[in-house]
């Protein structure tokens, strides 16, 4: 199944296990893994493997007071995403010349979506309250004919781990 087949379908991108920074990104009716996002290591650092729809991407945190997450293909020198943080609980996520608004839905930064330049919506992110890290995610019809959605989905995907674990470590 390609993640483009899905818009509209409920997707769910939840932890592998609670020892494991690994996470998998399964349509939720049929239960088909569409992508992964995992760690380099299961205790500490950012730097994360994406695969979907035959590709395969990193993606990395850098800076501490003005952070940006980037992403590459795989084995290349080469962003072709990029992240960069507000201070409201979002951010601008920039793919080529396109420009997307990642941003949080409510105060407990639960639900986020993604938007294009025209406001409507590209993905729709909503936490489910469980142990680790679980998601609901709906590709909505902006998401159409995007020619690099797997990679934006899965770079979404690597952002909420980012907040989910900036969050816990917060709390802690």
């Amino acid at each position: 199944m390609k993640i483009e087949s899905t818009i509209g379908r409920t997707l769910v991108f939840s932890q592998v296990s609670a020892l494991q920074r690994a996470y998998t990104l399964k349509d939720a009716e049929s239960e088909t893994v569409l992508g992964t996002v995992t760690f380099r290591s299961n205790w500490a650092g950012s730097f994360a493997t994406g695969q979907c729809g035959g590709e395969t991407w990193t993606f990395k945190r850098k800076g501490v007071f003005k952070p940006i997450v980037t992403g590459r293909v795989m084995d290349s020198e080469s962003e072709i995403v990029r992240f960069g943080p507000d201070w409201m609980s979002g951010g601008e996520i920039e793919l080529g010349d396109r420009r997307f608004r990642w941003k949080s839905q409510n105060f407990f930064s639960t639900s986020w979506h993604l938007l294009d330049r025209t406001e409507a919506e590209v993905i729709s992110c909503k936490e489910k309250f469980s142990f680790g890290l679980k998601s609901e995610l709906t590709l909505g019809s902006a998401a159409r004919n995007l020619a690099d959605l797997p990679l934006l989905v899965m770079f979404c995907c690597y952002l909420r781990v980012l907040a989910y674990e900036d969050m816990a470590a917060l709390a802690a």
